[in-house]
């Protein structure tokens, strides 16, 4: 993990995170609006995982442009653009609720 982001989207709200000199004192002290989107620490990940959504979009929608509906990679495409929007609005729902 290079970015904080990183480790907010699969640690927060566990005993991971310590209070000791913590500069974010709230992720220690798990609360419903916590994980608000308005948080700013939080942005990077909201940002990242619609900017996954997009694409997802994109490859699903175009589809039957770039390969034949009768070919196998065209439901291993299919297939994947469908995996990588529902995993980032899992992480979505997850963190920030109802998106």
């Amino acid at each position: 993990f290079n970015y904080i982001w990183a480790i907010e989207c699969h640690n927060m709200g566990v005993d991971e995170f310590t209070d000791a000199n913590n500069t974010m004192p709230a992720w220690n002290h798990y609360i419903q609006d916590l994980n608000s989107s308005e948080n700013g620490a939080n942005q990077p990940m909201w940002d990242n995982y619609y900017g996954l959504v997009e694409p997802a979009n994109i490859i699903i929608s175009n589809m039957t442009q770039y390969y034949n509906q009768s070919s196998a990679t065209y439901n291993t495409r299919l297939g994947e653009g469908y995996f990588l929007r529902a995993y980032a609005y899992f992480e979505l729902v997850k963190h920030f609720g109802g998106v």
